[in-house]
């Protein structure tokens, strides 16, 4: 196949574009274009032309997608397709008219070659040479590798070894890495499975933990009570210390107010008195300021000049300054219309002369003629022109589908024919189906090895790997639901345990810290209640009831009897006393008694949940065991057995899906048998596989359906040129009629508008449009005379009123003069505003003597209100005069001062001596020692220092305790957990050892492949190879050859032979493909390529190679080679080189005709 031409209407840069490629006896072209003229888009494009575009493409840019069209004509010595391709989804194959044709048409040209294969054989750009130079001897020359990527394309094969390795390597590659995840999850199998011995605890630890917290409590509550009788003793003396200096300050305060002797005064006296004076001198400062301004205003209010009259006039005035603007511009305007008026009126005098008429009453008898009637007579002229050019194309038309009809007939005469057997087209049929389900078989082989590996990995979690599937489907498994109940009911009931214990834990400490508190209370005061006042009252009242009988008996008292009565009255009046100085402290403790009681309850009652709790706990762990021994040798855990049916249930849906697979990959196999059966009847073919019949198949029929494919064709293009002749019949006598039917109206429009038919229409439509534009400069004319009169009536108006009013206003000044009349207008308008200014200053002056005056009355009010404020001060300060204010004030400041001290210093005492008086604190206050108290102060910090120390540190103690206590209460669940991750550790390395064994063999496989295509390839590829490396240098190396890896004895490598500048008949010097300079890399890769192109071409039909830009690293010397080996292949295939060096285009003029070198503008 080969391109005889391209046709590129619009796609990526290019639009409207054509490119002919001459036949010759060297297939050899050359394109040049500058970097971005369109190369690649080019390349990208025949691609797209002869495999259709993708779904998504980004050659779009400059061209909607739904209109991207690429076209050729192809050929293969026998027979030509012309065709274009456009953008979508189906039926984007079109032939020459824009009608869709056949696949299979196109396919017959490509034969063999799939997209893949014509992108990496026949489509070499810079990028794929250099990235295929790069990854191709990347496996440092390995032979092998480098003849099958060469024969495929470029296609790495090396690559996908190394990516295999990586993944092996990355499963193990020996114990020093720790990467590996096989050593990992090994290390993490050991890890776990200590970790779930160390989180196991034994009852004997947990119940030394508890006797151990017991102990804790009980040195830690000893601490605390000691710490408390302490800091009550300390906190007593303290008080002392502080309330002796403030008892010295309150009698010395008592002593200095006693000689206070200004009688009660109100709190706010001072500010009064303050506030009376600064009013007094305000006032008299404001009423001077007043009358000041008062004279002032009424001098200036005298002096104004009068301004009624011209005010008066002022709106008229006022007109007249507004209009002399406008005035200005008519004086302006009239000059400007009136030399306007004499340049029309010269035009039309010139037009009525080009239109041979007399004068313009002449030009009122002709018709006018409007814009929509001029544009009327010009679309009459272009549908004569347009009907003229169509009756001709119609004409040419017509001719040239006469001659394609007569040429296609002859075609169709020329083939023959070539049918199909029925059978052959149905076994076709369901070939191609069951090719299409092989990649769905192949997704569900892959689906099935996937499952199966996820499948066993699972088997080692579970740890049923000893069981077969129908062993493991019989294990009875309790249902996941029972478990998660289970697992609900024991988190439940730890974490009731933990609240529960919690609790019982505060309520132990809250009773201990109450008693404290008790304790702290009641070193102070006397604990009594009401109950012991009422039994002291009732034990005196009988006894007074004793007495009194024997008062009435007249019996005499025993000894002692009335000193006896006395205690008792005694005792029950203390108890009263007590009670009411101390009510708040006694009921301050029987609250906490109260507290302390209900605590109590509580702790009780906590115990007891704790004791129910435990019991619910081994009642269920009894129950548990009947559901966790279901698998022969092991127990599980409430957590751990949850985490095991969940991958319990995942490899029932595994075992599920791998069932479904198996059954449709077997069915898709009996398939394949039962049609290689059919092919092997029906082809007469024994000896072949299922892939080489269907394809034999698959060739034979496309053969036969592209000779008829195209005899489908020709007739459909028969059918439609006969159509198509028809309606340009139809067309031709439609030209003549719309023709005939626009001279007919060009003849009734000219008598319509008086035009002389004999006049040509270029000159009729200038006549018109000369008369057009008479009529419309007469308008002009009319218009602009009438303009002239308005305003010259206004401008006489205007200077009548501002004459009049001069002459009233200034009638010294002269007389206005018309040319100027801005004059005597700004006279008018200075002595307007002069008379505003006036009349304003007056209004102003008139209200602010108002405003004065009555300032002046309220000021003058406010001073002898200040006056009577005064004096009604002094009297009750009771004082003689004013000047005694300032004496009683200073004062009036110290008693208040005095007040507030003894008010502090009662509140601070009262403070200090808590639930005893102030008189009392005073007594005990005097009577002690103050160096003795710090004596003490200081012995009872120390004491307090070391207690609280040991405090601390039994507080911390019974802290820990509780902590280790929580702690080992989750130890059973770390443990089970560790145990499961343990497990699923373990599983992981069993199935990562497997894929690591598949992957060893899979490499090993894949080399085996590629040496067997080495021995099998290497003599042809190398000898064309050589020949055509030793070319591309210019002789410098001789070629190629296979040479044994030193290091690697079963390595076979592939090496260039260079020859010796100084003995060409020595032995050539063999150089690793790393040892090649970078263009030497690319000129042997290119040999590689090129050679199996070669090879390919001796046993498949041609197809053009196209080369972008590949002698980016070429000199000029191998470039010159380069042209050399193409025009040499070019015998054998179409050669399209792509170049945006102009220097190189330059050189292939040296190989081709310049008809063969293509320009992309």
């Amino acid at each position: 196949m080969r391109f005889d031409s391209l046709n590129i209407p619009a796609f990526g840069p290019f639009t409207s574009c054509a490119y002919e490629f001459q036949q010759s006896e060297h297939d050899l072209h050359v394109i040049y274009g500058e970097n971005e003229a369109g190369k690649s888009s080019l390349l990208r494009g025949i691609h797209h032309l002869l495999y259709g575009f993708p779904s998504s493409t980004d050659d779009d840019f400059l061209h909607d997608y739904r209109k991207l069209r690429i076209g050729a004509t192809i050929s293969d010595g026998e027979q030509t397709l012309t065709f274009m391709r456009k953008k979508g989804n189906v039926g984007t194959l079109l032939d020459e008219h824009q009608n869709t044709i056949d696949e299979g048409k196109l396919k017959a040209f490509c034969g063999s070659v799939s997209p893949d294969f014509f992108t990496h054989m026949f489509g070499l750009s810079t990028d794929t040479l250099r990235s295929g130079a790069d990854s191709l001897l990347s496996a440092q020359g390995e032979l092998g590798a480098l003849l099958f990527a060469a024969s495929v394309g470029g296609s790495p094969i090396e690559a996908a070894i190394q990516k295999l390795q990586a993944e092996a390597d990355k499963l193990f590659a020996g114990n020093g890495r720790k990467a590996n995840t096989i050593v990992s999850a090994y290390t993490t199998v050991k890890e776990k499975e200590k970790e779930s011995r160390t989180h196991s605890l034994s009852p004997s630890d947990w119940k030394k933990l508890n006797q151990a917290i017991a102990t804790a409590q009980t040195e830690f509550d000893l601490k605390d009570a000691q710490l408390t009788d302490c800091r009550k003793r300390l906190k007593r003396v303290d008080n002392l210390l502080k309330a002796i200096p403030l008892i010295q300050e309150l009698k010395t305060a008592n002593a200095d107010l006693a000689k206070v002797t200004l009688p009660p005064l109100a709190s706010d006296f001072p500010a009064r008195v303050a506030a009376a004076q600064s009013n007094i001198a305000s006032a008299i400062a404001l009423i001077n300021e007043n009358q000041a301004s008062l004279l002032s205003k009424t001098e200036r209010l005298s002096a104004i000049i009068p301004f009624q009259t011209i005010v008066a006039d002022a709106p008229e005035i006022d007109s007249l300054h507004q209009t002399i603007t406008r005035h200005l511009d008519d004086i302006a305007n009239v000059e400007v219309l009136k030399r306007k008026l004499d340049d029309l009126q010269g035009e039309q005098e010139r037009r009525i002369k080009y239109l041979n008429l007399d004068d313009g009453d002449s030009l009122a008898v002709l018709p006018e003629v409007e814009k929509a009637e001029l544009s009327r007579m010009k679309d009459v002229i272009e549908s004569i022109a347009n009907a003229e050019r169509e009756r001709d194309q119609a004409r040419r038309h017509l001719t040239d589908t006469g001659r394609t009809l007569t040429r296609q007939q002859e075609k169709l005469e020329a083939l023959g024919e070539n049918n199909i057997h029925h059978t052959l087209l149905e076994l076709s049929s369901q070939v191609a189906e069951h090719n299409q389900n092989i990649r769905v078989a192949a997704d569900w082989q892959e689906k099935y090895d996937i499952v199966d590996a996820s499948m066993k990995q699972l088997e080692n979690q579970l740890g049923i790997v000893d069981l077969n599937k129908e062993e493991a489907r019989r294990i009875q498994v309790p249902p996941l639901a029972v478990v998660e109940q289970f697992q609900i009911e024991q988190t439940q009931l730890k974490e009731d345990l933990r609240q529960n214990q919690k609790k019982l834990d505060d309520f132990n400490t809250s009773c201990a810290e109450i008693e404290s508190e008790i304790q702290s209370v009641s070193d102070t005061v006397g604990v009594l209640s009401e109950e012991e006042l009422s039994a002291s009252r009732l034990k005196r009242d009988q006894h007074w009831d004793h007495l009194a009988q024997k008062l009435t008996n007249q019996s005499p008292a025993e000894d002692g009897e009335a000193e006896a009565f006395s205690r008792e009255i005694a005792e029950s009046d203390q108890i009263a006393d007590a009670l009411r100085d101390h009510a708040e402290t006694i009921g301050q403790i029987t609250t906490l008694q109260q507290r302390r009681n209900s605590t109590e309850a509580k702790q009780k009652q906590a115990e007891a949940i704790v004791a129910r709790i435990e019991g619910e706990q081994d009642a269920l762990e009894t129950q548990w065991h009947q559901h966790a021994c279901f698998l022969p040798g092991r127990h599980f855990g409430v957590t751990e057995l949850g985490a095991w049916l969940i991958d319990w249930e995942k490899w029932r849906e595994l075992e599920s899906e791998q069932a479904l697979l198996k059954a449709k990959l077997d069915t898709h196999q009996q398939s394949q048998d039962k049609l290689h059966e059919a092919l092997r009847d029906s082809l007469d073919r024994d000896d072949s596989s299922y892939e080489v019949l269907s394809k034999y198949l698959n060739d034979t029929i496309k053969e036969a359906e592209s000779i008829n494919g195209e005899r489908r064709a020709i007739r459909s293009d028969l059918e439609t040129l006969t159509a198509k002749l028809q309606t340009q019949k139809d067309i031709l006598a439609h030209a003549d009629e719309d023709l005939e039917s626009s001279l007919r109206t060009w003849d009734e429009c000219t008598a319509e508008l008086m035009l002389d038919n004999a006049t040509s229409r270029t000159v009729a439509l200038k006549e018109l449009e000369e008369r057009n534009t008479a009529h419309k400069t007469a308008r002009e004319i009319k218009d602009c005379t009438q303009q002239i009169e308005s305003l010259m009536q206004r401008m006489a108006s205007y200077i009548e009123t501002l004459e009049k009013y001069r002459s009233r206003h200034l009638p010294d000044s002269p007389v206005i003069d018309p040319v100027h009349p801005d004059i005597a207008e700004k006279r008018l308008a200075v002595l307007v505003a002069s008379a505003k200014i006036r009349q304003t200053e007056f209004k102003t002056l008139t209200q602010d003597i108002e405003q004065v005056e009555e300032t002046l009355r309220v000021k003058e009010k406010a001073c002898e209100a200040a006056t009577a404020a005064i004096d009604k001060l002094i009297a009750e300060a009771k004082l003689t005069s004013q000047d005694e204010l300032s004496d009683a004030i200073t004062e009036f400041e110290l008693r208040n001062r005095l007040q507030q001290k003894l008010e502090f210093t009662n509140a601070a005492l009262t403070n200090l001596a808590g639930s005893l008086s102030v008189d009392v604190l005073t007594q005990q206050a005097d009577a002690e020692d103050s160096d003795a108290l710090h004596v003490e102060v200081q012995n009872l910090e120390e004491q307090i220092e070391a207690l609280q120390a040991d405090r601390d540190t039994a507080r911390d103690l019974l802290k820990d305790a509780k902590k280790d206590r929580d702690l080992f209460g989750r130890a059973t669940d770390d443990a089970a957990l560790a145990k499961q991750l343990a497990t699923n550790a373990l599983a992981t390395v069993i199935t990562d050892s497997e894929r690591f064994i598949r992957l060893q063999h899979s490499i090993s496989f894949l080399r085996d492949q590629i040496e067997a295509y080495r021995k099998n390839s290497q003599g042809p590829m190398i000898q064309k190879t050589s020949a055509f490396f030793n070319t591309l240098t210019n002789g410098s190396f001789s070629g190629v050859a296979a040479q044994q890896d030193e290091q690697n004895p079963n390595q076979i490598n592939l090496v260039a032979l260079r020859n010796s500048p100084q003995n060409p008949d020595a032995t050539p010097d063999a150089l690793n493909t790393q040892a090649l300079s970078e263009g030497t890399r690319d000129q042997l890769y290119l040999a590689l390529r090129m050679a199996a192109i070669d090879i390919h071409l001796d046993h498949h039909a041609a197809m053009p190679l196209i080369l972008d830009d590949v002698l980016m690293t070429f000199d000029d010397s191998r470039s010159h080679a380069f042209f050399q080996l193409m025009k040499k292949l070019s015998e054998k295939t179409q050669v399209i080189i792509f170049t945006h060096h102009h220097h190189t285009a330059k050189m292939a003029e040296q190989f081709v005709s310049p008809d063969q070198i293509l320009s992309l503008s």
